[in-house]
């Protein structure tokens, strides 16, 4: 009788995400558990990371809570890139480059030559700025650093 063929055969496949992956990346919590189960991380490595509690990363995956402004920078630097939602206004444009920055209301008011609460009606677009406001905003916006610290 005659010897049958052997053949090797190796199967490659992904492995299968985990169920606690999120379906869909919405939200700041949903990207950092996403980037944290792709580079197979703890929440505790991730806290020691960012410099908060395991709780805190916690409450952020599970959408409990949002970072703080402070927080901001230093999620978008563990994440790698910045899943923030793009800006379609004047005010969505500035509000959105503050947080990315770490900056406050009252930092960029007082920066702007703004009343805080002026600056606050124009980042919720209920004011819209003058001519010379909205130059400066346009200076803040296109010329600064991200990396900028700011002081009171």
């Amino acid at each position: 009788m005659p010897a049958l063929p052997y053949w090797s055969v190796t199967l490659n496949a992904d492995k299968p995400r985990s169920s606690a992956y999120p379906k869909t990346l919405e939200t700041l919590g949903d990207h950092i558990r996403a980037v944290r189960l792709d580079r197979g991380l703890l929440q505790r490595q991730i806290a020691q990371q960012i410099g908060v509690s395991k709780a805190t990363i916690h409450n952020w995956e599970l959408n409990w809570r949002q970072p703080t402004l402070p927080q901001i920078q230093r999620v978008l630097k563990f994440l790698g890139y910045d899943p923030l939602p793009a800006a379609r206004s004047l005010s969505e444009r500035v509000l959105l480059m503050r947080k990315r920055r770490g900056i406050t209301q009252k930092q960029l008011a007082k920066r702007l030559g703004l009343d805080q609460t002026t600056l606050g009606k124009l980042e919720r677009g209920i004011r819209k700025p003058c001519l010379a406001t909205l130059q400066r905003i346009n200076h803040f916006l296109d010329t600064e650093s991200p990396d900028s610290k700011d002081q009171e």
